[in-house]
């Protein structure tokens, strides 16, 4: 029985019973049973939310100890609540940063297992830790006036767990844990926020803190803490780190003193700059997605939670609430600075405070991601598509910093909603099922008594509706779907035939509930007719007999739409692309997304966006420039104009169809898809007078329906 597209993932997982592979049970539990302990300064808390904004240094942590023997090996295994840097003998450990991933901290905790054995030295060596705030410790900013993280989250004090595992070559081993042995002392992060940003003052600099011989002697014993009760699982999901360097392409200066740092492109992280100066001098740093027709900064799209006026942020908070760093010099010349825990989206950033006009050489932006691998490709012969795709991208990557953010500066929050509806888009480009899995752990964990929620982690936002809260059900049957992926789910593939059959009898209920509200009534009010008439052709809701009648609704809402483009939004555009691809032409759709005209992503880039804008409309003080949402047209280059389209009923590739679209303006599509079973090849290209060659490659172990266009000479 075929089942509306809507509701396969309810027929598939039944009841969802997300556990945890053996691995990270059995890793989990031995990292907990050990000596380690949790570990903090012991400056309390501020008592109220004004307190919060003042100066409240990063502490920072060491432990000395001594090695007589020969190594073998050496791995460290870390974590804190909060964000962690870690050092050995004054070198950093490895090469994650916004570490470890944002989670329900009172739920799960994941570490990171590090091998040190390079690091080490016969005889004194010194293991040291920075503690940051993260979305553990954040502001108390009252986002659109009311979203409180201190009170819609799980929160508390920063704190770490460590273990350092020895081995030796005589056959013994020993272990360096965290616990009171540890000294702590105040550093130079006089004040750090994922939003506001870094003050960062180096006079306060503690000049070979981490390295041994350090004399710590004025340093204060820690304090032990239970933690914060999450559960300890070792870190599988692509850690975050620094993917790539920016070179600027120029920088202006507005006003006196003043200094615009042209990126380039717009996309999510840091920067290193070399700086000098004198003794007390501020150098403070400005982010923004655009500049105003003066040339001076604008960052009103990147203001966290639209704070934009006094008093809306809560007590002690800015009244624009901008990204925004610090740097106070010290006695030292020339030095390089970047900025820890914390992440900005920006194109342009503003300097001020400077004696000197900045160079090009000592300036460098610092794009960061989790780092999901990339083996997919698509390229063909329209610049603008291409262009297209790569800004597709360059949003897709700039949202993932551990969770999946529907923009990456003002919330940075894991919403439902832009989940549906581009998951499948990032699954065509990047290998997302580790990604994704911890996404669904995040799901499990952000339930409550009322059940699902809008946001994972759950950030007190449960108002949007099933198509957010859905979420949960419908990356699990992505996962499935495209992975094979079922260690996670119990469902009607595990053989509950009952379930199967009371599920089957709900999707028939609520179809008939939907086509009797949105399809056999009028039309009527304000409503958008794209949407509405792409998502029931999407979802398989209307009947066969009447599916002439809706696809001409579609088609002429289209046509009324200005320019004859889309007018959908998040869910909507999604829905369009397929539907009109599949009743109507992909040509039509072609020719709509390969246009510069208003609305469309070409509009978008030729008006200068270099990542993908949250409204068709060009917004310079409210909406997103980086937003992921109607990245959703990424999805379309791969399963209509490659052609490559897994099938539910082989998941995973195990079979699947190959049926590239050959619009008549494009010349040639080149596609390749890494399946399970290997990389898919869809490549293809006009020979003239009706000729088309095509090269198709299908993995070993794996089966391919090819559909080929019917009315073009065939040679093979």
């Amino acid at each position: 029985m075929q089942y509306p597209r809507i509701f396969i993932p309810i027929l598939v997982f039944l009841a969802c019973a997300c556990g945890r592979n053996q691995d990270e049970t059995e890793t989990s539990v031995f990292f907990r049973n050990n000596s380690a302990q949790w570990i903090r300064d012991g400056r309390p808390l501020p008592a109220s939310d004004s307190l919060f904004y003042l100066d409240q240094p990063a502490p920072l942590f060491r432990k000395e100890f001594r090695i007589a023997d020969t190594i073998e090996n050496a791995k460290l295994l870390i974590t804190a609540a909060g964000y962690y840097q870690a050092s050995l003998n004054g070198n950093s450990i490895g090469e994650n940063v916004l570490d470890p991933a944002w989670t329900d901290y009172s739920k799960r905790i994941y570490y990171t297992e590090y091998d040190v054995t390079s690091l080490i030295k016969e005889g004194d060596n010194c293991l040291g830790v920075s503690l940051g705030n993260g979305f553990y410790n954040p502001l108390p900013l009252r986002k659109w006036g009311r979203r409180n993280l201190r009170k819609d989250t799980y929160v508390g004090k920063p704190a770490f767990i460590a273990k350092l595992i020895i081995n030796y070559t005589n056959g013994k081993s020993e272990e360096i844990v965290s616990d009171l042995t540890w000294k702590y002392a105040y550093g130079p992060v006089m004040k750090n926020d994922v939003y506001l940003g870094v003050v960062y003052d180096a006079r306060q600099e503690i000049q070979g803190w981490d390295t041994p011989g350090f004399d710590d002697e004025l340093w204060t014993t820690v304090n032990t803490s239970n933690g914060p009760g999450g559960q300890l699982m070792q870190a599988f999901s692509p850690p975050v780190q620094v993917t790539q360097e920016i070179t600027p392409s120029g920088i202006s200066s507005p006003e006196t003193g003043v200094y615009i740092v042209n990126m380039g492109v717009n996309f999510t992280g840091t920067y290193k700059m070399k700086l000098s100066g004198n003794k007390g001098d501020t150098i403070t740093f400005r982010f923004g997605e655009r500049i105003c027709d003066d040339g001076t900064l604008n960052p009103m799209t990147t203001v966290a939670g639209q704070i934009k006026r006094k008093g809306i942020g809560g007590p002690g908070a800015p009244d624009i609430a901008w990204q925004t760093d610090s740097y106070i010099m010290g006695d030292d010349g020339d030095r390089w600075f970047t900025p820890d825990f914390t992440y900005h989206t920006y194109r342009y950033m503003e300097i001020a405070g400077l004696d000197h006009e900045p160079r090009l050489k000592d300036i460098k932006g610092l794009f960061i991601h989790s780092n999901i691998a990339r083996e997919n490709h698509f390229s063909c012969s329209s610049e603008l598509l291409n262009s297209i795709q790569d800004i597709t991208l360059r949003t897709f990557r700039a949202n993932l910093v551990s969770v999946q953010s529907d923009c990456p500066a003002r919330e940075k929050f894991g919403y439902g909603g832009d989940l549906n509806a581009t998951s499948e888009s990032f699954i065509c480009n990047f290998d997302m099922q580790a990604f994704y899995r911890k996404t669904i752990y995040d799901w499990v964990d952000a339930m409550n008594d009322s059940g699902f929620v809008d946001t994972a982690p759950f950030v007190g936002i449960q108002y949007c509706g099933i198509s957010w809260e859905s979420a949960y059900l419908i990356t699990q049957y992505y996962l499935y779907l495209y992975y094979n992926d079922k260690e996670i789910i119990d469902a009607s593939v595990m053989g509950d035939q009952a379930g199967e059959k009371n599920y089957a009898e709900l999707a028939d209920r609520l179809t008939g509930l939907i086509k009797g509200e949105f399809w056999d009534k009028p039309v009527e009010g304000q409503i958008n007719r794209q949407t509405l008439f792409s998502t029931l052709l999407y979802h398989g809701i209307v009947p066969e007999d009447e599916l002439d009648a809706a696809k001409d609704s579609l088609v002429c809402a289209v046509k009324n739409g200005p320019s004859g483009h889309f007018t959908t939004g998040i869910f909507g555009t999604k829905y369009i692309l397929d539907a009109l691809s599949e009743i109507y032409a992909p040509d039509m759709v072609y020719h709509i997304v390969n246009s510069t005209t208003y609305p469309g992503w070409g509009f978008m880039i030729d008006n200068g966006a270099t990542t993908v804008w949250e409204t068709w409309k060009e917004s310079d003080n409210t909406y997103s420039n980086c937003h992921p949402m109607f990245g959703s047209v990424s999805e379309w280059f791969y399963r209509w104009l490659a052609g490559i389209r897994p099938d539910p009923e082989n998941p995973g590739f195990k079979e699947f169809i190959l049926a590239p679209s050959t619009p008549g303006e494009l010349e040639f599509v080149n596609c390749t898809y890494h399946s399970p079973f290997g990389q898919i090849v869809s490549n293809w290209e006009k020979e003239g007078q009706g000729r088309y060659r095509y090269e198709i490659t299908i993995p070993e172990g794996s089966k391919a329906t090819v559909i080929l266009p019917q009315d073009q000479i065939q040679k093979l």
